[in-house]
């Protein structure tokens, strides 16, 4: 599968600004134009090549984080997940990033 995502800390070291919320690639717009902060597209494949773009997600994620301070992310994550009630190899590989990334930094 080759999908590729630019990550925010890409972004920033091509010099632009600190991207919003809404430029995430897992995130999207809702019906009251609100940030959807957990609205992937779908991901066809099998689980390791879900787990590949989650990974990636995972990144944007934890580069936005740090650019932006905006903690409460990975909560509205974990809400909006729960909420939606299916669990695939996206959202394993979006946890498994974020979680090296946090043991990295400790």
């Amino acid at each position: 599968m080759a999908t590729e995502f630019t990550t925010t800390e890409s972004n920033l070291a091509a010099g632009s600004a600190t991207p919003t919320l809404g430029h995430l690639p897992f995130t999207g717009l809702r019906a009251d134009e609100g940030v959807a902060v957990w609205s992937p597209p779908e991901v066809s494949g099998d689980w390791a090549e879900q787990c590949i773009v989650g990974r990636e997600f995972g990144n944007a994620a934890v580069d936005y984080i740090r650019a932006s301070g905006d903690h409460a992310l990975l909560s509205a994550v974990v809400r909006a997940i729960a909420d939606r009630g299916t669990f695939t190899g996206v959202e394993a590989g979006f946890f498994s990033r974020v979680s090296i990334s946090l043991a990295q930094s400790a």
